[in-house]
């Protein structure tokens, strides 16, 4: 399997892992989202939908299997600088060392993909 598509895999079910984390700290109610709970899963039904589309295109070597890793690299660090913003607020969901290590994993991997995507390895740790 190409690196691609096992960043991109893996960058989705850290996302769908979050989204489960999410629903743990009622993330419609931390956020104020309007609709509830009934927004939050038609949200994810179709974010969900969307990147393992993008995922078909990636593991099929599509000509737009590039702009779809951009796209759920992209959709990685929203989610991480969105969940910054309310750490940074003092929020107290999503301060357990399960979600924090969810949320850096998806950054972690979201910037691997954005730079595998682009053609660049990853900068290397240590």
């Amino acid at each position: 399997m190409r690196p691609l598509t096992w960043l991109y895999g893996l960058d989705v079910a850290l996302l769908a892992t979050h989204q489960a984390d999410a629903a743990y700290w009622r993330e419609w109610d931390v956020f104020g989202v309007p609709g509830g709970v009934s927004f939050f899963l038609a949200f994810n039904l179709a974010a969900m939908a969307l990147l393992l589309a993008g995922f078909a295109l990636v593991a099929g070597a599509h000509p737009r299997a590039r702009a779809a890793a951009y796209a759920c690299a992209a959709t990685g660090l929203v989610t991480c600088a969105i969940h910054g913003v309310f750490l940074h607020l003092d929020r107290h969901a999503f301060w357990s060392a399960p979600s924090l290590f969810v949320l850096g994993g998806v950054a972690a991997c979201s910037v691997a993909l954005a730079a595998q995507a682009r053609g660049r390895q990853p900068p290397s740790v240590g």
